[in-house]
């Protein structure tokens, strides 16, 4: 297996963000797969990556083998319109997808865990995610400190709480 390490995604990255958020969109066995053009013409799903770095929240760990990043887990306020995984003004949202050949390896309970830290290290107290009640992934989030605050039209909401224990500056 290729070593992977975990570094922060750096500004001129960002682009990425439109290709993962693609990645992230969970199609249940059987359904047809959406064209890529969803993630912009769709607008809460342009929500998660587009101006990515501009506003409070913004934060991003990235996975990366051979050069080449192969997963990211991202935050971010998604106010307006409101994101799938919405609770509050105050939570940012999870938003993770590794590219599929690096599925299964690990990857993403690290990103998970890289990201939560980030996220505590700027004293974002928790961060929220949306997940289908059919999909794996679940399980993941769960290792990973999530647990289920409700459930809406077939999708779990799930928050963790990042372990912040200070008032340190956020970032933007």
């Amino acid at each position: 297996m290729t070593e992977v390490t975990l570094r922060r995604l750096v500004c001129g990255e960002y682009a990425l963000l439109r290709e993962f958020t693609y990645l992230a969109i969970h199609v249940p066995d059987g359904e047809p797969v959406p064209p890529m053009s969803v993630v912009d013409s769709e607008p809460l799903l342009r929500a998660y990556w587009d101006g990515f770095g501009d506003r409070s929240g913004d934060l991003a760990v990235a996975a990366e083998a051979d050069g080449v990043v192969v997963g990211i887990a991202w935050s971010r306020l998604i106010i307006d319109p409101r994101g799938y995984g919405n609770v509050d003004d105050e939570t940012p949202e999870l938003a993770i997808s590794i590219q599929p050949e690096y599925r299964g390896q690990g990857l993403g309970g690290s990103l998970l865990s890289a990201l939560l830290s980030a996220l505590a290290s700027e004293c974002w107290p928790r961060l929220s995610l949306s997940v289908d009640t059919h999909n794996r992934a679940i399980n993941l989030y769960r290792r990973a400190g999530f647990h289920v605050i409700a459930e809406q039209e077939g999708d779990y909401l799930m928050v963790a709480e990042t372990g912040c224990t200070g008032t340190a500056t956020r970032s933007h």
